[in-house]
């Protein structure tokens, strides 16, 4: 099982991908997801890369 740390592997998704998130989870300041996988996941701007999309 995954920590909330997200130290675990990194895994991306494609921009308007759907996620079914099993719970929400608060870990120091931010939000983290629980997905159906028990894999959490973030959308802090601090952890997600942002590219550009043509």
């Amino acid at each position: 099982m995954q920590e909330t740390a997200l130290t675990g592997e990194i895994r991306h998704f494609k921009k308007g991908q759907i996620l079914k998130v099993k719970k929400i989870v608060k870990y120091k300041y931010t939000t983290r997801y629980q997905l159906l996988n028990d894999r959490y996941i973030t959308a802090n701007k601090k952890f997600v890369i942002f590219t550009k999309f043509k």
